[in-house]
């Protein structure tokens, strides 16, 4: 009987560690869409607040919630909801930097951290861009169409958060004010 997996962290005389292949992506992604989970999230969050501290920059978080999703997986199935989970994570990975992070942290939570933010004012652009691409009816293999929006929740580091773990925290708190307006819209930290 197995009671539990315990994995070990080999180093090599370079100084860097080594892993069963894959397994490193398996620990940091999330399995369904393949961006990044909360782990690896967590640690982005870290580096980017100390890079923007050092440089002066920003860091916007964007905290999106898909509204009405669980009536998509009750009435279609988690098949489709998974399709259309990667269909908006395709289209949120299109519109987003190389350098920024898309992670999904529950079953239709993401985040979306963006660095090196110089000027706060066009932070609504992207915002809307990304409702905007949320909203477009997806076909299911059944042939109906599937629509959700996305209610999103903004705040920007360092200004926002004193500490690292605080920061998702406030885009939290946005997030739930611009649910609580109606859905389908965002809110931006003041």
């Amino acid at each position: 009987m197995i009671t539990g997996i315990h994995l070990v962290r080999a180093s090599h005389p370079g100084g860097r560690f080594s892993c069963w292949p894959g397994l490193r992506g398996l620990a940091l992604q999330d399995p369904h869409t393949g961006v990044a989970n909360r782990l690896f999230l967590n640690d982005r969050i870290e580096r980017a607040i100390n890079r923007a501290r050092r440089s002066g920059d920003h860091v916007a978080l964007l905290m999106i919630d898909l509204d009405n999703f669980k009536p998509i997986n009750d009435r279609f199935g988690h098949a489709v909801g998974d399709k259309l989970l990667i269909t908006i994570v395709n289209c949120v990975r299109a519109m987003v930097r190389e350098t920024d992070t898309l992670a999904r942290i529950s079953d239709h939570e993401f985040v979306l951290l963006l660095e090196d933010i110089r000027e706060s004012d066009g932070i609504g652009n992207t915002a809307e861009k990304l409702m905007e691409k949320v909203r477009k009816p997806i076909s299911t293999d059944g042939g109906n169409n599937v629509l959700v929006s996305a209610s999103i929740g903004i705040s920007f580091a360092p200004m926002h958060a004193k500490k690292t773990a605080h920061q998702p925290d406030r885009a939290v708190v946005e997030l739930y004010q611009a649910k609580s307006g109606g859905r389908n819209r965002y809110n931006i930290a003041a």
